[in-house]
């Protein structure tokens, strides 16, 4: 099999999304396919990286220097159009432009297209209609309808403009791949939709075990903690302070690592337990990442105010087998549907300023808890393992096989 993945970035600084693609791509490999990339990664940089034989990647060549006007930009919202307002139209049209000459110079069986960005969804639904032979699937990773809203605009106007968009383009395509996060918002708003009944639910594809140390480790060796959190800090998304409240009552020598951006540039005003040491890293390489992961005694998530995002990290967090501390702002969180299914969590309600109360039972955690083998985890989060994606891409491709041969 032939797999062209259409994506934003892959190499170096991989967005979220190039990072699952990269677990699926090794996946595909192992089963001796055939991989091919479009990126927007500059072309300098793709020469210079060691490429396994069975993948090759290319670049769309094109300008992503953003001149945002945020007038002009609230103003498409207000406009009619049947192209999403954030699309940049020369990205879609470099993406057709090489992924027809990839479909053609190479025979693409399979063209998976992953949102975000909304380019790569537009232009699918172009090629669709200059190769139907080739199967085109929408893999949305972040969902459209339920995304990000603008701020200054009523969301249930901007939900409705997004579920026009998301029927019109996903309609193409042949196949459909939805996170289970975003489940209930489409059983709410999709399931009448004729694209709807092409879609499966799957999720974030990045659960991958791996023994880092032995399971038994018990994280009380020591009197000084390492908690790490990697990913996005922003006050309109998640925030630190719930987490940092509560700490501040805890009387062991703990030192916070934060890697990611981060907008939220008080936190050391939050600060004042003397045990407590916070150390901010910026935006660093997934490579830095997964060493500050591994390297740490607990992991920190943060509750996300949006409940049909899922924050990728969670799953590689899962993956190494250590405890994680997290915060939560609804019984609506996304994380908390598998945190729960998680043996060795701590959950801090931020509802609740009972802080000295939460920091007792935070105490104990961090004196009482061990490692385990994520190995063990496998069949509880198998929907988010790249196995269960390439499984279900051999089923999409068997099954349309089945029916070619049926109808011949």
């Amino acid at each position: 099999m032939k797999v062209l993945f259409i994506l934003d970035h892959y190499l170096l600084n991989a967005s979220a999304n190039g990072i699952c693609v990269n677990k699926l791509v090794k996946e595909f490999i192992e089963r001796n396919n055939e991989v091919f990339l479009l990126t927007f990664d500059d072309e300098k940089i793709i020469e210079k990286a060691t490429l396994n034989l069975r993948l090759q990647i290319f670049s769309c060549n094109v300008d992503l220097k953003k001149h945002t006007n945020p007038w002009l930009y609230y103003l498409k919202w207000l406009l009619p159009s049947k192209h999403p307002v954030t699309e940049r139209k020369n990205i879609t049209e470099a993406i057709i432009k090489k992924s027809s000459a990839i479909i053609d110079n190479y025979n693409i069986d399979v063209v998976v297209c992953v949102h975000l960005p909304i380019e790569s969804i537009v232009a699918g639904s172009v090629l669709k209609k200059r190769f139907p032979n080739v199967r085109f699937v929408a893999y949305m990773l972040d969902s459209l309808s339920g995304g990000f809203l603008p701020r200054h605009l009523p969301s249930n106007y901007c939900i409705s403009r997004k579920l026009k968009w998301e029927n019109h383009f996903l309609n193409s395509f042949d196949n459909v791949v939805l996170m289970l996060s975003s489940k209930t918002h489409h059983i709410k708003h999709s399931q009448s939709q004729s694209w709807y009944q092409k879609a499966i639910y799957l999720d974030i594809p990045l659960f991958v075990p791996k023994q880092t140390e032995s399971p038994q480790k018990n994280t009380n060796k020591t009197t000084n903690k390492t908690i790490a959190y990697v990913g996005t800090i922003s006050k309109g998304v998640r925030t630190p302070y719930h987490f940092l409240s509560v700490i501040n009552h805890i009387d062991l020598n703990v030192s916070i690592h934060i890697a990611g951006k981060n907008d939220c540039n008080d936190m050391n005003e939050y600060i004042t337990s003397p045990y407590l040491q916070l150390f901010e890293y910026g935006m660093i390489s997934h490579n830095d990442a997964e060493k500050l992961i591994v390297n740490s005694d607990f992991l920190l998530n943060l509750g996300n105010i949006n409940p049909n995002l899922v924050p990728s990290k969670i799953f590689e967090y899962m993956s190494v087998g250590k405890p994680i501390i997290s915060t939560y702002c609804s019984d609506r969180d996304s994380c908390l549907p598998y945190l729960k299914k998680y043996p060795i969590v701590f959950l801090l309600d931020e509802r609740k300023a009972n802080y000295e109360e939460q920091a007792d039972k935070l105490n104990s955690f961090l004196q009482n808890t061990i490692m385990i083998d994520p190995v063990e985890l496998i069949s509880t989060f198998k929907n988010n393992t790249p196995k269960a994606f390439v499984d279900a891409l051999e089923y999409f491709l068997k099954d349309a096989l089945l029916q070619h041969e049926k109808d011949y």
